[in-house]
Order: C-alpha cells, then structure tokens, then sequence
C-alpha cells in the first residue's frame, strides 16, 4: 500500500514540475484525481474486441469433421 502512494505521490509531483502551472497548489487536487483515473481506466473496448482464434484453433475446427460419427443408414 505504501508503494502505491509513493508511486502517486511521484507521478503527481512530476506532472506538476513538467508542465509547471501558475496555480499548482489550486489544481494539485486536479491532477491527483487525474493521475488515479489514468491508472484505473482501461482504454480497450472489450465488448467489441474479436479475438482471433489460433493456427491450433483453425485446426482443430477442421479436424472435428474427421472424428464426427454419422448416423447409420437403415436398409429398409
């Protein structure tokens, strides 16, 4: 747990020294509040994502066809 504040802590501070604002004290609220979103916000879209299937997967799919058992035929 400790880590983490250190690791907010740091990435708050360096927001703040790279873009230097007038009024940091003002906004530092701001910029942790962001910092947090960044780290927890997942920008992948997962419900749309299509995984495509493996070389193995393909395979396997085409070699289900040689094992399928087909029904008998009856000779009436």
């Amino acid at each position: 747990m400790v880590s983490y504040r250190y690791d907010h802590l740091a990435r708050v501070l360096t927001k703040v020294l790279d873009e230097r604002p007038d009024n940091a004290v003002d906004i530092i609220e701001d910029i942790s509040r962001q910092a947090k979103q960044t780290k927890f916000t997942s920008h992948v879209d997962t419900i749309f994502d299509k995984v495509e299937p493996s070389a193995e997967v393909a395979l396997a799919e085409i070699q289900m066809k040689l094992f399928a058992v087909s029904k008998p035929t009856s000779l009436v």
